[in-house]
């Protein structure tokens, strides 16, 4: 059985090439926007020269430069925008202004219009923290990114990623390395792994698990935790705790294959996670449902059930809170 290495080095802070394409294929990043400023152009009326007041707007979309007319705050519909002017757009016949959505005349794209006056000198969209699964030296990595997109006065547009959370998943063990720095209120990013001598799940449930092999585990420690088929069966999985849950109770993948991943789920949610701590709400990453009997291996003895129940439960898909109240109530019935 291979160690944990105290070395960071083998742990990728680049994601995967593929990710950034499929998450704009899961509608991130999705957002475009129309950067405007005021400028000036020379005009020829009537013989005669002089500069005339224009706007001029740079789409993310299309990245093209094109000026608009001018139109004052007061043309303008949106009354709340702090903006001191917005523009005519000539493809929709409306005034627009800084927090408006609109058409871009040239491309048609859905855009967002922000002046240059409402940001400093970026601005960044919404963070998403997508999770890649690794095999690397024989042991499953399970990786955190932070990503997000900033947007500069020239409407240039880049993607910037952080390496968030790593998890080296080797025997019974789970090693824990962060990529940040956490202190009160600060935050900083650092320049390498730094592993933690808790490994506690702060990653929780995500809906953005970049695909991966079916055969990923093969040959290592997870070989039979059917981890693959725990992401694909639900929306939204707890692939940290799950994982160490399997580590200490391997028949958890009996639930699993049962159809039980979404009422497996509801029980980690309810019994494994901590709504408390200054950053919101923090996942303790427990590995002890004590909903379930983890000395019996059959689905339905290991959640108190008979067969006919159990398969009553599948069937209307009973939720945690349903499962513990049917059993509360046939214990009162019967005694």
């Amino acid at each position: 059985m291979s160690e944990i290495k105290e070395d960071t080095s083998f742990i990728p802070r680049t994601p995967p090439e593929e990710l950034i394409p499929w998450m704009r294929e899961q509608g991130c990043f999705n957002t475009e926007y129309i950067i405007y400023r005021a400028e000036y152009e020379t005009v020829f009326e009537a013989g005669e020269r002089h500069r005339e007041k224009v706007v001029e707007c740079i789409c993310t979309a299309c990245e093209r430069t094109y000026h608009m007319q001018y139109s004052s705050n007061d043309s303008c519909h949106n009354t709340y925008s702090s903006a001191p002017f917005g523009f005519f757009n000539e493809a929709t016949k409306e005034h627009v202004i800084s927090g408006d959505s609109t058409l871009c005349p040239y491309c048609g794209a859905q855009v967002k219009v922000r002046h240059v006056g409402s940001f400093k000198y970026t601005f960044d969209e919404r963070e998403h923290w997508p999770l890649t699964v690794h095999k690397i030296n024989g042991q499953i990595h399970l990786i955190m990114w932070c990503i997000y997109r900033t947007v500069d006065k020239q409407a240039r547009v880049k993607v910037v990623t952080h390496p968030y959370e790593a998890y080296v998943f080797e025997g019974k063990r789970c090693a824990k390395y962060c990529g940040y720095y956490k202190y009160f209120t600060s935050f900083s990013w650092l320049n390498e792994w730094e592993r933690r001598k808790r490994c506690e799940d702060n990653v929780g449930a995500l809906d953005l698990i970049l695909p991966f092999s079916k055969k990923i585990c093969d040959g290592t420690v997870l070989e039979n935790s059917k981890f693959y088929e725990y992401c694909k069966k639900s929306k939204k999985v707890y692939p940290i705790t799950y994982l160490r849950i399997y580590q200490k109770h391997p028949n958890v993948e009996n639930l699993i294959m049962q159809g039980c991943t979404n009422l497996l789920n509801d029980m980690i949610s309810q019994e494994c996670c901590n709504p408390q701590g200054y950053w919101g709400k923090s996942y303790v990453g427990k590995t002890a449902v004590g909903s379930i009997n983890w000395k019996e291996k059959r689905p339905a003895q290991m959640l108190g059930l008979t067969r006919e129940e159990f398969r009553r439960a599948k069937e209307h898909k009973w939720s945690f809170e349903r499962l513990e109240f049917y059993k509360k109530l046939s214990l009162q019935v019967f005694f």
